[in-house]
């Protein structure tokens, strides 16, 4: 059985699919990035196992990421309380350094269907629709939390860095 987001990509064809290697993974909150080399030699990464939305992934030899296909961040830290490196510490600062943004090419609301798959799981009211659609994310209000990613069905909804 194929999964909703399957199903309305191939419908509309609008979905656009990226390749692995192209995606962006963002570091977890209370991730201190200039000790990422102590990550890269961990056997044991308990950030892993300690997530409860299971979004932390950490291959060999690279720091921990997050991936959003099918959760969100809920800023909980218990990765950072379980990492007896120091490596995660609410002391580094809760937010994720990415942007979340909106593909109108693909974007089955912005096609006039209607489509509240991203504002319901947003915990920040960080998504605005002008009417029943066009929705838009409100940059002010947007953590980067990716509960709204593995919504969507037509995978319009994407990860950028956040540049400084």
């Amino acid at each position: 059985m194929t999964s909703r987001r399957d199903f309305f990509g191939r419908l509309t064809g609008l979905a656009k699919q990226k390749k692995e290697e192209e995606r962006f993974f963002p570091f977890a909150p209370f991730f201190d990035a200039s000790k990422a080399d102590i990550c890269v030699v961990c056997e044991n990464p308990t950030c892993v196992a300690s997530c409860p939305e299971e979004i932390i992934k950490k291959g060999d030899k690279e720091p921990p990421k997050l991936d959003f296909s099918k959760r969100g961040c809920t800023f909980c830290a218990d990765c950072a309380s379980s990492c007896s490196d120091g490596v995660f510490a609410p002391t580094n600062g809760s937010g994720i350094s990415a942007l979340i943004e909106i593909d109108p090419s693909g974007c089955l609301a912005w096609h006039n269907t209607i489509c509240k798959s991203c504002f319901d799981p947003c915990l920040d009211n960080a998504i605005d629709f002008s009417g029943l659609f066009y929705p838009s994310i409100i940059p002010e209000k947007c953590t980067a939390c990716g509960f709204c990613i593995g919504v969507c069905p037509a995978n319009a909804i994407t990860l950028q860095r956040n540049l400084p």
